[in-house]
């Protein structure tokens, strides 16, 4: 008799679910971290418009204006991405919690599984105890 684990389906379609959120926990970190290069990327642009215009002896109004644009470009730009990365941020927390959940609902039922299979073995050794018992008890009593 071979050892069948009734809900080894159930377990399967948990251990892809359980996969499924770990990709998609792995595409909300990409993205998060996708945004956080842009992020740097724009605050160094903001430092280098600032770092030139400081080095500048002498500027007129019209490149004064120019730095002004630039600058308040960047500086917009640089505040929607900090709400994209703050909404992202929280998509990976969110998504971290969910692949947590669906870790919890498959080692349940690994553990499930992991008992049915002791008491599955404890049952075939009581079973060949009770056999050998057996056999050992007719050859006594054919011997005698």
């Amino acid at each position: 008799m071979k050892f069948r684990f009734n809900l080894e389906t159930v377990l399967k379609i948990r251990r892809h679910q359980e996969e499924l959120e770990k990709q998609k926990l792995g595409l909300a970190i990409q993205q998060r971290n996708n945004i956080l290069r842009s992020l740097q990327k724009v605050q160094g642009i903001m430092d280098a418009l600032n770092k030139r215009f400081n080095s500048e002896k002498s500027v007129n109004a019209n490149g004064l204006k120019r730095y002004y644009a630039a600058l308040q470009d960047k500086q917009t730009t640089y505040m929607e991405l900090k709400n994209k990365y703050a909404e992202a941020e929280s998509e990976v927390l969110e998504q971290r919690e969910v692949l947590l959940e669906a870790n919890k609902k498959t080692k349940m039922l690994e553990k499930l599984k992991s008992r049915a299979l002791s008491s599955y073995l404890r049952e075939n050794d009581r079973v060949e105890q009770m056999e050998l018992n057996e056999m050992a008890t007719q050859k006594f009593n054919h011997s005698n």
